[in-house]
């Protein structure tokens, strides 16, 4: 299945923010996928966070779903929003800003 096919299956059962990174090709290829929400390679990071922050503005429009906390914990990963500290299996990690951003937005998710 491709991404635009996987995207029109979740869509068809949930209201979920999603975002698929592909590799279109032809002009109609990319205009379908843009429309389901696909992500077309190559993209700038720029253009990747803005879709983050997109997705993000959707999950905050979803009342009750997500709760907003200052500490991530997931698995060995830990991020503190708060003090902008991210570590994995206990070492502090060193992200430049942009990396940092995105395990954010990603996290959040």
């Amino acid at each position: 299945m491709d991404g635009t096919e996987v995207i029109r299956t979740i869509r068809s059962r949930s209201n979920m923010p999603i975002i698929v990174v592909s590799a279109r090709i032809g002009n109609m290829d990319k205009i379908d996928a843009l429309d389901a929400g696909d992500l077309i390679k190559p993209f700038s990071g720029e253009e990747l966070l803005t879709r983050l922050r997109v997705t993000q503005r959707r999950l905050n429009r979803m009342p009750g779903e997500f709760e907003s906390s200052s500490l991530f914990k997931n698995g060995q990963l830990k991020i503190d929003y708060s003090a902008g500290c991210a570590w994995f299996a206990g070492e502090e990690l060193h992200l430049t800003p942009i990396k940092y951003k995105l395990l954010c937005l990603l996290s959040k998710m």
